[in-house]
């Protein structure tokens, strides 16, 4: 008889860890050994292995296991990977397969809003900036007030695509949820984007929380940047891929400049259509947006010009070029800066029939 009760509790201790084994990861902590019921307000509601019910914000998560749900936990590796399109792609089809199952289907509870959150983080790293915002706007009806924090964050230049697009969907998003919560935080996000797009410092949330400094350890003599160069140069670009995807989740905010350039890099070295150079440079720009001071701007303010010319977007390339000579570019970069202006220049003048070209 003892026998079989020793049987018997080592049943109930198995059944017991089995109920507990999802983990929440953010940048500073993990939570193993629990199980997530339920997602509302921006945050995942979890039970600890004593049972004990706690929340945690999904701003704060970097990643998440859930038992039994294998095609989510795929994608979350995809995105801790640093692997964004395939992250953003299977999302997508988790969130395809949630809302033809229905909101009630399988745990956690409200699934579709988590998998809404996370997909959210996937196409704001990739830089689909638009699918990003709409997710947004969706959370933002389920949660009102809670959705803020959950903010796309890779905010490309004005003249991006996927910015005009993104725009348009908050000006409707707000007209038609009226004066609820939810839209109040929508109208704060659309006009911190267009002080931002203004360059008005001034207006709470215009600017960002990146120091206007070069960061040392990063500079051009660093070895691993010396790496970069050679990787680039010999197209090893898997090999760029993880070394920038290593250092976006190692090194603090302050040390990114050289990282964003580095993956400016690859990613005009990979393009093959618009979206992909788009993509490049939306790269490019974060070295001149949040680290003015960087040696890389006047370049990376090139390189974007060019990028934007192969994409027909002529009436930025002369505005850009401008302002990488206004950023200490050496002697070679100066020549060449000045050379395409020259041609901008004269591809816009107008013709003796009045013509622009």
């Amino acid at each position: 008889m003892r026998r079989r009760s020793g049987i018997v509790l080592c049943a109930v201790a198995w059944t017991g860890a089995a109920a507990f084994a999802d983990e929440i990861r953010t940048s500073r902590s993990k939570y193993p050994s629990i199980r997530i019921e339920d997602v509302g307000d921006g945050k995942l509601v979890f039970r600890d292995s004593q049972a004990r019910v706690l929340t945690r914000s999904l701003a704060d998560v970097t990643g998440l296991t859930i038992t039994g749900w294998e095609a989510f936990n795929r994608a979350e590796a995809s995105l801790e990977a640093g692997q964004y399109r395939q992250a953003r792609r299977d999302y997508e089809s988790l969130l395809r397969d949630v809302e033809k199952a229905g909101p009630d289907a399988g745990r956690p509870k409200h699934r579709r809003e988590l998998v809404q959150a996370r997909l959210l983080v996937a196409a704001d790293r990739e830089g689909h900036f638009d699918r990003a915002v709409e997710c947004f706007i969706a959370l933002c009806r389920e949660w009102g007030d809670a959705a803020a924090g959950l903010e796309p964050r890779n905010t490309p230049t004005a003249e991006s695509a996927f910015y005009s697009a993104a725009m348009r969907q908050l000006d409707a998003a707000i007209a038609e949820m009226g004066s609820s919560p939810g839209s109040g935080v929508l109208r704060r996000f659309r006009d911190r984007l267009t002080a931002r797009a203004a360059g008005d410092p001034a207006v709470p949330g215009a600017s960002t929380s990146a120091p206007t400094e070069p960061a040392p350890p990063t500079a051009r003599g660093d070895a691993r940047m010396d790496a970069m160069a050679g990787y680039i140069d010999k197209r090893q670009f898997d090999h760029a891929e993880a070394a920038i995807r290593d250092a976006f989740r190692r090194e603090p905010p302050e040390r990114l400049a050289p990282w964003y350039y580095w993956e400016g890099r690859r990613l005009e070295a990979l393009a093959a259509d618009r979206t992909e150079r788009m993509r490049a440079a939306i790269a490019y720009m974060r070295v001149p947006v949040h680290y003015p001071d960087d040696p890389r701007c006047a370049e990376c303010l090139y390189r974007t010009a060019m990028l934007h010319r192969t994409m027909g977007l002529e009436d930025r390339v002369a505005t850009l070029l401008k302002e990488a000579l206004t950023r200490n570019p050496d002697e070679e970069l100066r020549r060449a800066c000045e050379s395409a202006l020259a041609a901008a220049t004269a591809d816009t003048r107008p013709s003796p029939d009045g013509s622009g070209r």
